[in-house]
Parts: C-alpha cells; structure tokens; sequence
C-alpha cells in the first residue's frame, strides 16, 4: 500500500470536537472557524472522495480532542493491513494514537511496532511508497522518533530516508505529496537533493504551511486546495487532474487536505 493512491481511507467523524476548543494556542488552532461552513466543507470534502471509488472508514470523534479530525497524524499504516503506533508530538493530541490503534485493531488491522517516548512521530511526518519511506524530522517528529521508526520499517525490509526539511510546514507533508508510485510533488529547496533519487519530480514554490499539501486518488488526479492556483494550474499541464476543494475553516486549525484522511489501503 502507497499514499500515492487510494482505495480505501479513514475520515474523521465530524460533528462537536473541531469547534470544542478550550486554548486556541494549545490545540495549535486558530480562531473564528465557522462551525456550518466547516461541517460544509468536511461534506463536500468526504463527498469527492466518496465519488472517486474511494471507501471510507469512519472513527468516532475523540472527546476534547479537536485535532482529531485531522486523522492523518494518528498512525503509520503500511502494507498487509499493518500499522506503527506512533507518540504524537503536540501534548494536546496525546492520547489519539491510543484512540486511533483501537480503531485499526477493531478493524483487523495488526499492530507490528511502536514509537516510544521520549520519541515522538506523527504520521504526516512519514509517507510511504512501495517499499520506501520518507520521514521527516519536525516540530512534532524528533530525531528519537525518527531513528525508531527507521528502525521499525528498516526490519521490515522498507528503505527509510531521512530529512531535516526546510520550510514553514508542520509537516513533511505540507511539503511533499506522492502522486502515483513514481512522481513526487515537493517544495523547492525544502529538501536534500538526492533525497527523491528514482522518482519523477514536480517542483513547486511554497510560501506557506500547505504548498505541497494535496490528496491524491492516483497517478492522474488529486484532491487540492481550491486558493492554491498555480499548483492546480500547474497540475493540469502536467497531465493530472485536479479536483479543487475550499476547506478554509481546517486550514484554520493548521491542516490541509491530506491531514484530514489517513489512507489505509
């Protein structure tokens, strides 16, 4: 299973968590979301997924936990219907790996490593093709966790690379997107040079948290966000289509369209 493609994914129940925020700073959200505008959007967001052929499993909110919409942080999932436990590294979203490993369990999913403290790793800080992955060391993932999770995919026979990245994203990927198994999306000088030796690449200027931060259903189109102009623009030329969103009420709260799907197969 890749995250360059997608049959199946895990969305985040929205109803009451994501406008339930006590410390805006703390949460790592900021204000003024629009409560219907965002139910909306999270509609019409599950909707195009929904229209793509793309099944979806859906978790439960987790209570006072409104970060837990963006389930893409909660886990690592990898092939054969197995996942990393991983140890989130914002404390306000501590307890959603739990949350999250009890849902995939529930569903025949096999626990096969976890990420212990003081590492921390959040899932957008590691996407997988095939059998590379790219791991990203951030704000939320430290080195310890990066070397644990190297440690983990390195037994199970993944080639694991490793950046520092450069850039104002939160995560590797607000950074990078995988489209297909062999084009990689990505920020200019946010990353090493050799870091994706073997794929094709689409290089990009970002200026923000989310320049790089698409979902793509396959090799020939992704979910982007609709203010990103010249990325969609830029998409298109190069052959894939693009299905644009307004999801302005999640960027709010720090996320764009791939924070909010965990791809599980």
């Amino acid at each position: 299973m890749g995250y360059g493609s997608m049959k199946t994914a895990i969305l985040c129940n929205l109803k009451e968590e994501y406008f339930n925020v006590s410390d805006f700073n703390y949460h790592h959200i900021n204000p003024h979301i629009e409560r219907k505008k965002a139910l909306s959007q999270f509609d019409e967001f599950k909707k195009a997924l929904l229209n793509e052929g793309v099944k979806i499993l859906e978790i439960d909110e987790l209570k006072g936990h409104p970060n837990s919409v963006f389930v893409r942080d909660t886990a690592v999932i990898l092939n054969d219907r197995t996942f990393i436990r991983v140890n989130m590294g914002l404390p306000a979203r501590k307890g959603e790996e739990k949350w999250m490993a009890e849902f995939l369990k529930s569903h025949g999913f096999e626990e096969v490593g976890a990420i212990n403290s003081p590492g921390t790793v959040e899932g957008g800080d590691v996407i997988i093709n095939g059998n590379i992955a790219f791991v990203g060391i951030s704000g939320r993932t430290n080195e310890s966790g990066a070397l644990q999770i190297k440690s983990i995919l390195n037994r199970l026979g993944y080639e694991v690379r490793i950046a520092k990245f450069k850039g104002p994203f939160l995560h590797i990927g607000g950074g990078m997107t995988l489209i297909g198994n062999h084009t990689v999306l990505h920020c200019n000088n946010a990353f090493p040079s050799d870091f994706f030796k073997g794929f094709d690449e689409i290089v990009i200027h970002c200026n923000d948290f989310i320049g790089g931060n698409v979902v793509a259903i396959s090799d020939k189109k992704v979910i982007s966000l609709v203010q990103n102009t010249f990325l969609n623009d830029l998409l298109v030329f190069k052959g894939i289509d693009v299905i644009p969103l307004n999801l302005s009420e999640f960027v709010k709260g720090n996320g764009g369209p791939s924070c909010m799907v965990l791809p599980a197969g």
